[in-house]
């Protein structure tokens, strides 16, 4: 099997890594993010507006609207799906993997850059990216592609990298507004003090085109504040960016290290290696900035981007696995070169880790396909509402239970949902109208004339809890 695998690693990796990506893709939508995400996309297809973003249950997630678009898109092209709403997602981390190839190629050599691709694919964490239709894995793709264009332009003076440099960061705005301007300028901010690199920054003119970058995410945001009055936007100053510089958002947070703990997780079977790598980085780093020995440019160059794709947000407070995930590629590069330095010692680790990589997401798959039976529980129970529902009627929910896709698979036309403030509200409703309602709530009404037309207990696995929702019908009341 190890010669077999040997002799066709190309292929075998590649199919391997497209077949991991999309497999069981047709699954049950992730509860909150993903479920949202569809939803925005959703509502800019049937309302034809592009700054729609609105969708029950899902304020937290609003975000700018390039990967709305490109789902609305995907919805409009191969139809609505679980399966579509992922294409371009999968297609998006499959695309990093290339370009990890690409640039490892470019600055080691052909086995480090094969290497550089297989720790990438073949790992825990990066791959399931391409697995759930989130933001990030179109804002990694443009955050590695800002990476791979400045080295262009630093080392290899291509003529178009430093216009395709700003061009993807006016994409990487519209993904998700800072992020890409904190790696990107970082990397510049540190290459500044690079005496061969620092003619290149200033070739870059910033002055000129960084201002140009932004117009495109300040286009979108002036229309977007025109519609809603300034609120949203200002919502989304104060959440994605003051919120999450100081305080933890979703209760995820830690201690400056404990992206270094998750790397080790992440890059499972391959962080055996981590270790030997952070050594060589870290040995690096003291050559370079303590010792002040600054004549390798390509280490400096490594050392910049990690720094602002990774050390960063060691000092911030939330912490978001997704935040340092363009750091991946980088570590999975630095591995590929300490294996590549070190075959000989490592040649039969090498081989053993391969296979167990491959073994590895096997079972993950087999998980994931466990897991999907987890997540039917919304799309179980907007199924007993739809049997419930004879014609289209408003749908009031007592709170907002943080479950868009709930919202989602009702996707009656006509329907509205409502979100209720308070229990003198609900008791004020219309006879006979249709109420999902939590037990906790519930009790509250154990004197007032109701029909409980079906219950049904959800597992938030987002959450580690769950929570049980009955589906009700008001009667008599005075209204």
């Amino acid at each position: 099997m190890t010669k077999w695998f040997l002799n066709n690693k190309w292929i075998f990796v590649i199919i391997y890594s497209i077949f991991f990506l999309l497999f069981l893709n047709n699954s049950y939508l992730y509860d909150q993010d993903e479920a949202a995400y569809a939803g925005f996309a959703r509502n800019m297809i049937e309302s034809n507006d592009l700054l729609l973003l609105d969708f029950p249950f899902s304020e937290p997630h609003r975000k700018p609207p390039l990967h709305f678009w490109i789902t609305a898109l995907s919805f409009k092209i191969f139809g609505e799906s679980e399966f579509t709403l992922r294409i371009f997602p999968a297609i998006w981390i499959f695309l990093t993997y290339t370009l990890t190839y690409l640039l490892s190629s470019k600055i080691y050599n052909h086995r480090v850059a094969f290497y550089s691709f297989l720790i990438l694919s073949c790992s825990l964490y990066f791959p399931l990216n391409g697995k759930i239709a989130l933001v990030d894995g179109l804002l990694t793709f443009l955050q590695f592609s800002a990476i791979y264009l400045l080295y262009l332009h630093f080392f290899e003076d291509h003529p178009y990298a430093k216009y395709l440099f700003w061009f993807v960061l006016s994409l990487g705005a519209l993904t998700k507004g800072p992020p890409i301007y904190i790696l990107s300028m970082g990397i510049l901010f540190f290459a500044v003090f690079n005496k061969d690199l620092r003619k290149k920054v200033w070739s870059l003119h910033p002055w000129f085109f960084l201002p140009i970058s932004v117009i495109p995410l300040f286009v979108w945001g002036y229309f977007l504040w025109e519609r809603t009055n300034g609120a949203l936007i200002r919502w989304m100053i104060d959440w994605y960016i003051l919120r999450r510089a100081t305080n933890p958002v979703f209760g995820q947070y830690g201690p400056p290290g404990t992206y270094l703990i998750l790397f080790f997780v992440g890059l499972f079977p391959w962080s055996y290696f981590l270790i030997y790598t952070l050594k060589d980085l870290f040995n690096k780093f003291i050559n370079i900035f303590i010792k002040r020995n600054t004549n390798n440019n390509l280490d400096y160059f490594i050392i910049a981007t990690l720094i602002s794709s990774w050390i960063v947000y060691e000092f911030m407070m939330s912490k978001l696995p997704s935040y340092v995930l363009v750091a991946y590629p980088i570590l999975s590069m630095s591995i590929a070169n300490i294996l590549d330095k070190n075959f000989e010692l490592y040649k039969k680790k090498i081989k053993i880790i391969s296979i167990l990589s491959i073994i590895m997401g096997i079972f993950v798959l087999v998980f994931l396909a466990e897991f999907n039976s987890i997540r039917k529980d919304t799309f179980e129970l907007a199924n007993q509402i739809k049997q419930i529902i004879k014609k289209p009627e408003t749908i009031y929910f007592a709170k907002d239970y943080a479950v868009p896709s709930l919202a989602y698979y009702l996707d009656y036309p006509k329907q509205s949902i409502e979100i209720l403030k308070s229990i003198n509200t609900i008791k004020n409703l219309q006879n006979n109208s249709l109420l999902v309602i939590d037990k906790e709530s519930l009790t509250l009404l154990e004197k007032e004339k109701i029909e409980i037309l079906s219950k049904k207990k959800l597992y938030l696995y987002d959450r580690n809890r769950s929570l049980e929702l009955f589906v009700i019908r008001l009667k008599n009341n005075k209204r």
